[in-house]
């Protein structure tokens, strides 16, 4: 998900998160070292990757969902074959009789939320993780 440095701002910034020097100082070592501000966030220890990810979906009015906090069964990961999940930086975190849950950092991934409920024959409920929390699952 691609955040613009102002909304950075209005997330972070304006509630007193952190300062605009911490903002504009983690923005340029994210240009220089080819990252993102999110991961330039986190490994500068600004913000904990949750409380970014909470903060961030709050902010778009979407879920989020702690990978620390919800056992992925086995079972949750035959949905969808690895290679594409990691293409969707996607993974099952759910799943009830009608609705698979999906942990994502492409929570706007429209299509691919329609080509998955064609092939499982549920509803899809999305929640916004970080990729930081999908690369350590």
């Amino acid at each position: 998900m691609e955040i613009t440095l102002e909304k950075f701002r209005e997330m972070l910034v304006l509630p007193g998160h952190i300062s605009e020097d911490q903002l504009v100082n983690a923005s340029h070592e994210a240009e220089k070292k080819g990252s993102t501000l999110q991961e330039e966030l986190v490994y500068e220890g600004l913000i904990l990757d949750k409380n970014l990810g909470r903060t961030i979906a709050d902010y778009f009015d979407h879920h989020f969902v702690d990978l620390h906090e919800v056992t992925i069964k086995d079972e949750y990961l035959e949905f969808i074959p690895e290679i594409v999940a990691r293409a969707q930086r996607t993974i099952v975190c759910g799943v009830t009789d009608d609705t698979l849950s999906l942990a994502t950092e492409k929570i706007n991934n429209y299509e691919f939320f329609r080509l998955l409920e064609k092939k499982t024959g549920r509803n899809i409920s999305v929640f916004l993780q970080l990729l930081r929390g999908l690369i350590m699952h």
